[in-house]
């Protein structure tokens, strides 16, 4: 069967983000797939996880192979010819492209499908892509990066929002998700940002405790982590308060900021930052002396205070927003906010900590 190169390379471009499982041999592979119709699909799975990937077509030949992903992968990367040509031979693939190549093939072999039952399962179409991606690439900064925490290791999908949280950080991104209350674990929220097309639907398997995301071209499902009602209700309701100050900033000037101040914080320092709201001036001062200050864009309440915070995690929350402007809310001793058009997010003083 022949088939474009770039086309090829596009769709093995989606399925990489899926880790093989030591675990799990046939996670190693992947699976192709040419149905009668002439369409193509791609198959990956790391034992909990499955993705497809989808491409129309007018190939005139059914297919299945199963190969090794690392070797056709890099094999498919390197090719420079405008199409490659797929032969099944014996006990090996031949791939026809700058060369011909014996590519490992499995054989005899059942691949593995995703694990949902949609008949039954609670079902959300045309959820906003973007704010999916987006929620969950800034809960990656803001979540506790440990197993051993349980729930808060996860991404929380509850009341229209995707929540993050560790010790010292919350998030609550904006997503309108039906009522939809589930935990994604960290492989999964992974391979959604694979997601292409602007709409994305969802259906909730919750007899198996699994969910699917399905857009244009491709399709990605898997298991959900357990915890969901362990998760504090308390912190909706605590990042939604308002506090007593606010400033705008614009955002990226306030980042290079951060930026150009960090160069002079080192791991002595502890990744201290003075952050003093004072006027219209927003000042960073590090430990040895350094200081900096932004003029803020409004400051419709203000009341002078100094906070000391770590750099590193208030760098982390600043650059993923994508806003131009944010809103910072000051005034509690113990919490710094930070509202974007999309985003809500807390951050403890080091005093709290």
């Amino acid at each position: 069967m022949k088939i474009n190169t770039n086309k090829l390379r596009n769709m093995l471009g989606h399925i990489t983000k899926v880790k093989a499982n030591p675990l799990l041999e046939i996670s190693n592979y992947i699976q192709l797939v040419c149905d009668k119709d002439g369409s193509m699909r791609i198959n990956a799975t790391d034992g909990d996880n499955h993705i497809t990937v989808f491409e129309d077509g007018e190939y005139d030949e059914s297919i299945d192979f199963i190969v090794k992903t690392d070797q056709f992968v890099s094999l498919i990367n390197k090719t420079t010819t405008e199409n490659v040509t797929l032969t099944a031979k014996e006990n090996y693939l031949e791939v026809k492209g700058n060369g011909t190549y014996k590519v490992e093939l499995v054989q005899g072999e059942i691949y593995p499908d995703h694990k949902i039952v949609t008949n039954g399962a609670l079902k959300i179409d045309d959820c906003v892509a973007y704010n999916l991606k987006h929620g969950l690439n800034v809960g990656k900064n803001v979540k506790s990066q440990t197993a051993a925490d349980g729930c808060l290791f996860g991404y929380l999908f509850r009341n229209n929002h995707i929540i993050t949280a560790d010790a010292i950080k919350v998030n609550a991104s904006d997503f309108d998700c039906q009522g939809l209350e589930v935990l994604i674990p960290p492989s999964l929220a992974n391979l959604v940002q694979t997601l292409s097309s602007e709409k994305v639907n969802i259906i909730h398997d919750v007899n198996n405790n699994s969910i699917m995301f399905k857009s244009k071209n491709i399709v990605i499902s898997g298991t959900l982590m357990e915890g969901v009602e362990e998760y504090p209700e308390s912190i909706l309701p605590m990042i939604e308060e308002t506090q007593p100050s606010l400033c705008v900033v614009d955002t990226q000037e306030f980042l290079k900021a951060l930026n150009r101040i960090g160069l002079f914080i080192d791991i002595y320092d502890m990744n201290t930052l003075q952050i003093a709201f004072v006027g219209d001036l927003i000042t960073l001062q590090t430990v040895g002396g350094s200081v900096e200050s932004i003029t803020t864009k409004d400051s419709p309440r203000h009341e002078d205070i100094v906070y000391e915070v770590n750099i590193k995690y208030l760098q982390d929350l600043v650059s993923s927003v994508d806003s131009p402007t944010i809103d910072i809310e000051y005034g509690n001793p113990d919490l710094i906010k930070i509202v974007s058009d999309k985003d809500q997010m807390l951050l403890s003083t080091l005093d709290n900590e």
